[in-house]
């Protein structure tokens, strides 16, 4: 059995989990929030979160663009009147930072 020499192991395992954690805290809440996101869209945004180190569409460049959600909120005008006002939600993915 191989012992690892790193005095920190432990502190970087609890470290990561908790990164882990807080990803997919905020995946969930993303998730809940959408109404535009499909499987293969959840799982690119999962990937990022979570660390991956491989760019799923290097066809797109450095930054990919993910429309989330999309809704309308009733505005009320200067005049009185009310106007729906389309309101979209975007997830940017910058892989240039993520060292791809």
């Amino acid at each position: 059995m191989r012992v690892s020499k790193d005095p920190n192991l432990s502190f970087k395992l609890v470290v990561n989990e908790q990164r882990r954690a807080a990803a997919r805290e905020q995946c969930e809440k993303l998730f809940a929030d959408s109404n535009l996101l499909t499987e293969s869209k959840m799982q690119l945004i999962n990937e990022f979160m979570y660390g991956c180190g491989v760019n799923p569409c290097p066809q797109f460049g450095a930054a990919i663009i993910v429309k989330i959600s999309e809704t309308y909120e009733n505005e009320l005008q200067r005049d009185g009147t009310v106007q729906a006002q389309q309101i979209e939600s975007f997830f940017e993915v910058f892989v240039a930072f993520k060292g791809f």
